[in-house]
């Protein structure tokens, strides 16, 4: 949640200034947290103690003008996200 970042989200581009599949981030001064800004369609904040600035993969989109699957680069934290939320179970 960016009113949890300190104020560092604000020195982030705008979501309309950035192209799909490129990433800002910041580290925290003792190198132990990392935040990212990724758009995809929108912008996605997340913030991590486990990954870091340089490790990417692929992701296959599709895109509206060329009608047709493009590769899209996107940072580790935000497919490992992806592998592992889960629902939320319902004891009852």
């Amino acid at each position: 949640m960016t009113n949890r970042t300190d104020g560092v989200t604000g020195s982030f581009p705008k979501d309309t200034d950035m192209e799909r599949g490129s990433t800002v981030s910041r580290r925290h001064e003792d190198g132990k947290a990392c935040l990212f800004k990724w758009k995809d369609k929108k912008s996605v904040p997340l913030l991590s103690n486990a990954f870091g600035i340089k490790s990417e993969n692929s992701c296959k989109r599709w895109t509206k003008e060329p009608r047709e699957i493009v590769d899209v680069r996107q940072p580790a934290i935000v497919s490992s996200n992806n592998t592992y939320m889960g629902g939320v179970d319902m004891i009852l």
